[in-house]
């Protein structure tokens, strides 16, 4: 494995994430996230998933925009056709550092976890 991942690994893990190795990426799992690791080749790519539960609507997609429109650093998106994924992505992007990492990843939690656990709004969508 890359160093850069090996690194975000240990990181991840000190902070009690579960690792999954996986050949080209890692999962990192914790109680409340799951989170989908890759390095491209200039930045390091986190995502995270959702399943939709609803059908989609006009009023969902005005949500995602005002999402999108308010995140810290993610880009929220929806994969599919008859069964939409809302996908939440990040990059990490410049030298490793514990500080720099420690908040791009809290940033990350924040657009991942609390615009989403906390919008009535989306949760209606969500399963």
């Amino acid at each position: 494995m890359d160093n850069k991942l090996s690194t975000i690994q240990t990181h991840l893990e000190f902070l009690g994430y579960e690792i999954d190795e996986k050949e080209d990426h890692l999962l990192a799992v914790s109680n409340r996230n799951l989170i989908w690791i890759s390095e491209l080749s200039y930045a390091i790519l986190h995502k995270t998933y959702w399943t939709m539960k609803k059908e989609l609507d006009d009023n969902f997609y005005k949500i995602l925009n005002i999402l999108n429109q308010n995140a810290t650093i993610s880009t929220y998106r929806v994969w599919g056709d008859e069964h939409h994924t809302l996908v939440v992505e990040a990059l990490y992007s410049g030298e490793y550092s514990k500080v720099s990492y420690g908040k791009f990843l809290d940033a990350f939690t924040v657009d991942n976890n609390e615009k989403i656990y906390n919008n009535d709004e989306l949760s209606e969508y969500l399963e």
